[in-house]
């Protein structure tokens, strides 16, 4: 196989561990951002009201944010799959094609 080709795999598959260990961060942080988020409002308000709707605005747009850096992901890891799958079926025919003649 070529070497361009699996340098192009490594870089898929590089992407992909990154793409996914970013993902479970972020997901994994969600808790802590919303214990830290209250407790901070909580120190300089002392409305527990308040807090806790700063704190879900807060998730809310962390977990808004999270959905659509998925979605782009997900859309560029579908999108270099598919150029990878017709870059190995253009070879896999060209080479078909070399020796049929």
């Amino acid at each position: 196989m070529n070497t361009h080709i699996l340098t192009f795999i490594q870089y898929i598959l590089y992407l992909t561990i990154t793409t996914l260990s970013l993902l479970l961060y972020h997901i994994v942080n969600i808790p802590y951002v919303y214990v830290h988020t209250y407790i901070h409002t909580y120190n300089h308000t002392y409305n527990h009201t308040q807090s806790y709707i700063q704190s879900l605005v807060l998730i809310t747009t962390h977990i808004f944010i999270l959905i659509i850096y998925s979605i782009l992901y997900i859309y560029m890891l579908i999108n270099l799959y598919l150029l990878l799958f017709s870059i190995l079926h253009l070879r896999h025919r060209s080479i078909l094609l070399y020796y049929h003649e």
